[in-house]
């Protein structure tokens, strides 16, 4: 291990421990000294390093439990790690990354998607009003912090909108590159928390949808694939999530921009997949050591099509919309087999994992 790093890298196991005795002050002092270790590297590219290895080692159940503390949330070192996301986001934007950039940007982005799902809720207390003529006893939030205060916020939330617009929805990349995996990563834990500003994030993930990489993601499952890739994952599960789940406001505007483009596609969807989705046989199958061959959980393509098949179904919902299925003669000549796919789907992905 670089001699740098074995400071850090000792005082978080302390904090690792299964069974510690460290108490709040304790780990305040921990936490200064990997600030003073973060602090004294010598340039941005050990301070990096620095931060990766600090992420990926705090990235434990027991580290997290810890954490979870309200005095703890606001240590300067929680908010130097949110201000390094937020400039690795910048610069994943417009700017090609160093490897010491992308190994900082996926451990950095890990550590603050742990830190916020688990983390409990922000602090309430009840109060009584003195001056209440009727003297009733009321909750009000009182400074409320969390960890997705702390990191998710408008500048975040801009920041991470940029990179979905003017990137990820315009520039290919390899299946497995870093970006899929931490936008990804980042949008569905925007997906996950209620008391964030969903709204700033919601044309941009219409315009990754309205892409031609949503199609495209599509046309690169293999039939035995056994799970998707990052950016099949990003493009056909986390992009619809997030519409489905956090476009209400906007609901009927959103899926009237996206009716056309996604019963396009369907088209070509439907031809590729539904054969293989109406076949009585499992996906995938394999054999044992004995030759014997047996049923696989469902592969990645029946996956694949019921995420498209919930994204119709949103769509379809609207009111507005509806129009569209209902004198579309496209979808209305698949209408019979996308039934029935989708109750063929359903029913084993249902006996899969029952």
């Amino acid at each position: 291990m670089d001699l740098r790093l074995q400071q850090p890298v000792a005082i978080i196991q302390r904090l690792c421990k299964p069974e510690t005795n460290v108490t709040t002050a304790n780990v305040n002092g921990m936490l200064d000294d990997l600030l003073t270790c973060l602090n004294n590297a010598q340039n941005q590219t050990d301070g990096l390093h620095t931060l990766t290895t600090i992420c990926y080692e705090l990235t434990s159940i027991n580290a997290l439990k810890l954490l979870d503390n309200e005095h703890i949330m606001q240590h300067e070192l929680f908010i130097t790690l949110g201000r390094t996301l937020e400039m690795l986001l910048t610069k994943a934007t417009f700017i090609p990354m160093t490897k010491h950039d992308e190994q900082c940007f996926y451990e950095t982005s890990n550590l603050i998607a742990n830190l916020c799902l688990y983390t409990k809720k922000p602090a309430t207390c009840s109060c009584n009003d003195a001056h209440d003529e009727l003297n009733l006893n009321y909750e009000q939030a009182i400074n409320e912090i969390s960890y997705a205060t702390i990191f998710l916020t408008n500048s975040f939330l801009n920041k991470l909108a940029r990179i979905l617009s003017d990137d990820l929805s315009a520039n290919d990349y390899e299946p497995y590159h870093v970006k899929y995996k931490v936008i990804g990563r980042l949008l569905c834990l925007c997906t996950e928390l209620n008391n964030i500003n969903h709204s700033v994030l919601i044309d941009p993930v219409v315009q990754c949808l309205r892409s031609d990489y949503y199609l495209h993601a599509y046309k690169t499952i293999d039939l035995r694939q056994p799970i998707i890739n990052p950016k099949q994952r990003f493009f056909i599960y986390q992009c619809p999530r997030f519409i489905r789940l956090r476009s209400n406001e906007r609901n009927d505007e959103v899926s009237n921009s996206l009716c056309d483009f996604v019963l396009g596609y369907s088209q070509q969807i439907f031809e590729q997949h539904l054969p293989i989705a109406l076949e009585s046989e499992a996906i995938a199958t394999r054999t044992n050591k004995k030759k014997k061959i047996f049923k696989s959980k469902p592969g990645a393509k029946l996956q694949a099509l019921g995420w498209h098949i919930e994204l119709l179904n949103h769509i379809a919902l609207t009111p507005t919309s509806r129009i569209h299925f209902i004198t579309g003669m496209l979808v209305f000549s698949y209408l019979p087999d996308l039934i029935a796919a989708y109750e063929i789907t359903s029913a084993k992905m249902l006996g899969y994992f029952q």
